[in-house]
Formats: C-alpha cells, sequence, structure tokens
C-alpha cells in the first residue's frame, strides 16, 4: 500500500508543483505542437454528419504516438474502429469484438473470455490497454482469462499492428490494443449534460444488455458516468460441439455429445466507471474509481465457472507550455486490485490475484528545428498470484522501471522516425511447496526502433518501419510448473531464460485518390528466442506434460484493404470494401509451422446508405488451416455472411435515436477458430439476430 499510495502522490505532486507556468486546456498527449508541420486532424463528426470511409488513415491516432498524428503520419499499421462501425461489431469480449480487423484474430475461450492475437502473436506480446494504461488482469497468464474491458462502454478501439515497444514497453512486440473512453475527462464540458443509452440483444444466447453514458460540466468541473450490463445463456451452434475429426479420434456414447448448444457458455458482465476534473484555464486533474464484475463458463469444462472482479482507480495530470523547452507534460497512473476464482461446481478452486499499478509520464518537447519528439518514464508492477490445488505458477512479484524517447526528423516530403527505450525488469518468485525456493531474476533490456514516412503524392504516403525488441520471459515462462487445467496441460518454465531477441519489419503502402482509398501492409519478424511450450510426450497428473523452450522462429504476412466509393454525394453513398490478411510462422531450423495460427482470410463488403438509412452486406472467407505441428488437428475453413441495418430516427428535441440490427452466419455455417486451443471443442456461434437502439443526446 505505501507503494501505491507514493505513486498517486508523486502523479498529483506533479500536477501542484508547476501550476503557475501551465498555460492551456487540453490533453497534452492529445494536441499537436504549435511547431509541427503537421496539421491537427478534427475526427469528431458534427451531429447527423458521417465520416467517409477511409480506414482511420485521416484520424488521429493518440496510442500511436505522443505527436498526436493521424495514421497515414505513422510508420507502423494502425486501424480505429469507432462509431457505427463499432456498434455493429460489438461483441462481450474486446477479442470477438476485433476479430474481423485485417491482422487481427481472436483465442476465443467461448463468449466469456476471448483475447486479441495480432498477426500470429498473442498473450504478453500484445499490450492490451485502456485509455493508454494496461488493464492489469490475467488475461495474459492463460486463454480461459476473461480481458477486463468490456466494449459495450468504450467509445473507439485503436489497434496497432507490429511493435509498439518504444512507448508501450517490449510486450508490445506484436502490437497494442486501446480501448478509449474518457473517463478522466481533460476538456471543459460546454454542456451540463449530454450522452448516450444503448439497449441491445441477441437470439444465438438469448442475452440482454446495455450501456449508458453521461457526461458534462459546470465551470471548471467535467464529470463522466457509464454503467453497462450484458447478460446472456449458452450459445447455439450449428451440429456437434465437438469436431468431426475430434469425435472420430475420440468417440463418446451418443447421449454424450452435445449438438445445437454449446455447454457451459453463459456469460454475465457488469460495471460502472466515474470520472471527476477539474479543467481551468491552466492545468486539468481527474480521478476515474471504477470497477468490472464478470462471471462465465468454461467451455473446456461442462462445470467449471469463473468469477471475476477488478477494482481501479484511475489518475491523470496535464500542462501545456510548462517550460520554455516543453511543449506540455502529462502523467496517468492507474492502481488495480483484481481477483478472480474457478469454481468447479459449487466448490471454490484457484484463485488468482493481481495487485499493481501502471504509471506513464510523457514529455513533448518544442519542435527545434527540423526536430519534434518525446520524452518519457514508466514504471510498472505487478504482485500475482494462483493459489489452490490446481496453481501452475507460484506467488510472483513483476517490476518494471523503463525510459524512452520518441524523435521525428522533417525533411518534407521525407519524415524520420527514430527512438529507443531501456527497461529494468525484476521477476521474483516467493516459490514454496512444488516451486521450489525463492528465486528472483533481473533483466535489462533495450529496445530501439527507425522508421520512414515518405509523401509520394498529395494523400499517399509509403512507410518503412524496423524495430528491434527485447522482452524479458515474464512469470510464467519463468517459473510455471503445475497442472495448467483450463489449457489441459502440466506446464514446465525456466528460470534460466535470456530475454526474447526480435527484429521486425512493416512495410506500407496508404492513401486515396479520388475516390480510392486503401491500406497495404507487409511484415516480417525475425525471432531468435521465441518462447512457447512444446510437449515433451510424458504425462503427469493426467496431462501432457509441455516445458517452455526458446527457438528460433519467424513470422511474416500482411494486410490489405482498399475501398471504392462508387456513389458519394449528398443524398446517398455506396461503397464497395475488399479485405485480406495472411500469417505465415515457423520454425526457422525445422520449417515447422508455430500452432494456432489464423488462416488466410479475405472478403468483401458493400455499403450502402440514403438519407437515414443504412445497410451493409459482409462476406468473410477464411481458409482450411492445414499447416500445424504433427500433434495439432487441422482446421476446416468456413464462409461468413452477415447483413446490418441502421435507421436514424427524426430527432425528439435534444434526443437523436439510432435503430440497429445485424443479422449474423447468415449460411449457420459451423466456424472453428485455428487460433483458438478449443477450435475442436467450441465452434463460433450459429445463426444470430442482434440488435438494438441507441439514444444519444
Amino acid at each position: 500500500m505505501f507503494r501505491i499510495a507514493a505513486v498517486l502522490l508523486a502523479v498529483v505532486s506533479f500536477v501542484v508543483a508547476g501550476r503557475s507556468a501551465w498555460a492551456q486546456p487540453v490533453d497534452p498527449l492529445e494536441v499537436t505542437h504549435e511547431e509541427s508541420p503537421h496539421e491537427q486532424v478534427d475526427v469528431e463528426p458534427e451531429p447527423g454528419e458521417e465520416k467517409v470511409l477511409s480506414f482511420g488513415i485521416d484520424e488521429i491516432v493518440v496510442t500511436a504516438s505522443p505527436l498526436s498524428k493521424t495514421a497515414r503520419q505513422i510508420a507502423q499499421a494502425v486501424s480505429v474502429l469507432d462509431g457505427e462501425e463499432l456498434l455493429l461489431s460489438q461483441q462481450a469480449t474486446l477479442g470477438e469484438t476485433l476479430k474481423f480487423v485485417p491482422g487481427v484474430a481472436s483465442t476465443y475461450y467461448g463468449p466469456g473470455a476471448s483475447r486479441p492475437i495480432i498477426r500470429g502473436l498473442g498473450g504478453d506480446r500484445v499490450r492490451v490497454l485502456e485509455n493508454g494504461l494496461a488493464t492489469l488482469d490475467a488475461s495474459a497468464a492463460s486463454d480461459d482469462h476473461a480481458v477486463t474491458v468490456d466494449p459495450l462502454a468504450v467509445e473507439r478501439i485503436e489497434i496497432l499492428r507490429g511493435p509498439a515497444t518504444l512507448r508501450y514497453g517490449p510486450n508490445a512486440v506484436g502490437g497494442v490494443v486501446d480501448a478509449v473512453d474518457g473517463r478522466v475527462p481533460s476538456e471543459q464540458r460546454d454542456e451540463p449534460l449530454s450522452g448516450r443509452v444503448e439497449l441491445r440483444g441477441a437470439s444465438v444466447d438469448g442475452s440482454f444488455g446495455g450501456a449508458a453514458v453521461l457526461k458534462g460540466g459546470v465551470g471548471p468541473l467535467a464529470y463522466y458516468l457509464s454503467g453497462f450490463g450484458l447478460k446472456a445463456g449458452d450459445i447455439s451452434i450449428p451440429g456437434f460441439a465437438r469436431s468431426a475429426q475430434l469425435r472420430e479420434l475420440e468417440p463418446l456414447p451418443g447421449a454424450d455429445e452435445a449438438r445445437g448448444t454449446l455447454p457451459n457458455s453463459a456469460v454475465s458482465n457488469t460495471g460502472f466507471a466515474t470520472g471527476l476534473s477539474w479543467v481551468d484555464d491552466d492545468f486539468y486533474v481527474g480521478v476515474a474509481p471504477s470497477l468490472y464484475r464478470t462471471s462465465y463458463g468454461v467451455v473446456a469444462d461442462p462445470d467449471v465457472t469463473v468469477d471475476l472482479s477488478q477494482n481501479r482507480l484511475d489518475i491523470a495530470a496535464g500542462v501545456t507550455d510548462p517550460f520554455s523547452f516543453f511543449h506540455s507534460i502529462a502523467a496517468k497512473a492507474r492502481v488495480v486490485d483484481y481477483h478472480h476464482t474457478e469454481f468447479e461446481g459449487e466448490e471454490a478452486g484457484t484463485v488468482f490475484a493481481n495487485q499493481g499499478y501502471d504509471l506513464r509520464v510523457e514529455a513533448v518537447h518544442h519542435a527545434v528545428g527540423p526536430f519534434d519528439g518525446a520524452f518519457g518514464f514508466q514504471s510498472f508492477r505487478s504482485d500475482f498470484s494462483a493459489l489452490g490445488v490446481e496453481a501452475f505458477l507460484p506467488v510472483t512479484l513483476t517490476n518494471a522501471q523503463s525510459l524512452f524517447a520518441i524523435e521525428e526528423l522533417h525533411l518534407d516530403p521525407l519524415t524520420v522516425e527514430f527512438g529507443g527505450r531501456i527497461d529494468y525488469t525484476t521477476v521474483d518468485s516467493d516459490g514454496g511447496e512444488g516451486f521450489g525456493p525463492a528465486r528472483g531474476r533481473t533483466f535489462v533490456t533495450g529496445s530501439g526502433a527507425f522508421g520512414l514516412i515518405y509523401e509520394v503524392l498529395e494523400a499517399q504516403s509509403v512507410t518503412l518501419n524496423t524495430a528491434y525488441t527485447q522482452r524479458p520471459p515474464n512469470y510464467e515462462e519463468l517459473f510455471a510448473d503445475g497442472p495448467h487445467i483450463a489449457l489441459d496441460r502440466f506446464e514446465i518454465g525456466n528460470p534460466d531464460f535470456s530475454p526474447e531477441r526480435t527484429l521486425g519489419f512493416n512495410l506500407a503502402y496508404v492513401g486515396s485518390r479520388e475516390a480510392l482509398v486503401w491500406s497495404l501492409n507487409g511484415f516480417y519478424n525475425r525471432f531468435w528466442n521465441f518462447l512457447t511450450l512444446f510437449p515433451t510426450g510424458e504425462v503427469e497428473d493426467g496431462l501432457q506434460v509441455e516445458v517452455f523452450e526458446g527457438i528460433p522462429a519467424h513470422f511474416a504476412g500482411g494486410e490489405a484493404e482498399i475501398a471504392y466509393h462508387l456513389i458519394d454525394d449528398e443524398t446517398q453513398r455506396l461503397h464497395v470494401i475488399g479485405r485480406a490478411d495472411y500469417v505465415w510462422a515457423e520454425n526457422r531450423d525445422t520449417g515447422a509451422p508455430l500452432p494456432r495460427m489464423p488462416p488466410l482470410r479475405f472478403g468483401a463488403s458493400v455499403l450502402y446508405e440514403y438519407a437515414a438509412f443504412r445497410g451493409q452486406f459482409d462476406l468473410l472467407r477464411a481458409q482450411a488451416q492445414n499447416r500445424v505441428p504433427d500433434d495439432a488437428l487441422p482446421t476446416a475453413g468456413y464462409t461468413m455472411i452477415d447483413l446490418s441495418f441502421m435507421y436514424r430516427l427524426p430527432a425528439v428535441g435534444p434526443f437523436d435515436s439510432l435503430l440497429f440490427l445485424r443479422m449474423s452466419n447468415l449460411l449457420d455455417e459451423e466456424a472453428r477458430d485455428a487460433a483458438s486451443f478449443l477450435k475442436d471443442v467450441a465452434p463460433l456461434p450459429g445463426r444470430n439476430l442482434g440488435g438494438g437502439v441507441r439514444v444519444s443526446f
């Protein structure tokens, strides 16, 4: 508690110390330098106005850079999901909400637990954030653990594909997903009350839920209130829960085969957040307590459920022009108390807990000749435990202190990005029965990145980004030694691991010309010692023994999005969009494919808008995944066809109402996610009719 109090005191002291020198009531992380050659782009449409479909390439992407740039001005591959696109994509979990974004797949452990996979990388290699800070849950430790972000309450999701190590640390070697809701207000509110209320339901699981967000302000006080809830039963599936190939290999009595419904797939989510800030002509400072609760079934075992609870406190502060050299300084901190219990029937089994904090301070300096840049400090602490008869991890404590710098050199039409980061990380195990003596490891790691952005023509850019990353092994890779029941294996770590080393490249061509908009990305990641689990052939406690090893590996692939605006006038719009993505991953020594890789996916959408009406047709084809290790089963391909409709009702006073309807998996296709541990026991939901209403005011 002393460390947590010290973090909070540091943030508040930062705000109070130099107040007399501060000057503008804006969030320093969301502004552009006065001297910067990049123009600020207004990304929020006026009421009733729709943004032109552009894959977000002209939207400010706060997650990607502290310099407030658009996706076209960033050397990394970026996607933004917001507005009506987010509304139609929202599911109970973050992974399922994002799974059709090019380059993003899902771990899909049933409707209650699903984490994003980016370009074949997941777990501790993808940084999941909320408002720029770590969620500090247990989702990276196991695919059956939920991410503590509810998509119903967020307003925008930013996805960085590829290494984002400089700003967010070596755990972002695969990418970053940042869910933004603005719970700590950073601007004065012109209206005392505004917001939205949403209700929705779905036929595939009998779900009903909703969310409400209220915002407003009086003078220098600005507030935020949100709440959400969802209750869903077991999902309907086409055919058997177990795949045909698994039923053939491991036949069960006919009466025991689940069919038509996925057992133990019910889920219930609730939560709320409050935020209050003081914003005057000089600065802002705010706090936001929140809680998240969920209860869901673990579909791998019909008797196991998870009851999860997380309490948070967020604090943020910002100033502009505090000193002659700095344009802005901002600080954010989050303190978290997380725990979840895995029940076997009525009996409590393993209890997972995580207490810790994430603190970030970033300072953006004024332009110095052609140079723009920022410096930052990050402090992270995680006190993680898994207690119970089936615990596979000892009590561990992870501390990380980091410094980073990002600079840009503007040589119109060329922009050069470069920077570096150093991390001092300690991972300590308490040891104990079954885990041996207490032991600690210390890692000093460095990362660097270099990028080129060349504006070949107006509104068209070619970018190249390369990043070298050293990622310290996490507590699971170092100290695991026990039965991991949810994943049906006995895990053994290696406390002598060296940091994982990666060199990544991304080449992109993004832009627009008249009615055509495109975003094309190709990537290559080379790992010298990719840390992953391998089966030993042994059995312990009735489970297959798997040991963490470091292997040479490489990942290659790309994503493409192309849109053509056939009609775009004052009365109607007609767009055609094509999408594709692919990942190739293998052991460089043996040529053996790595497990659970997403297959080749491609598809198209047709979107038509007329006055207050919008209709959309979506087609997605996932090819069969036959490049699997010898001990794994291939995954059949599938085709998804969806239809969605929206209708904006005439305004009644200050209230704008939007009706939405989505029909998913119209073919009632048996679809199995190749990236999921449960692909052969848990298919994706069957045909579904979902929809609802959103009222904004």
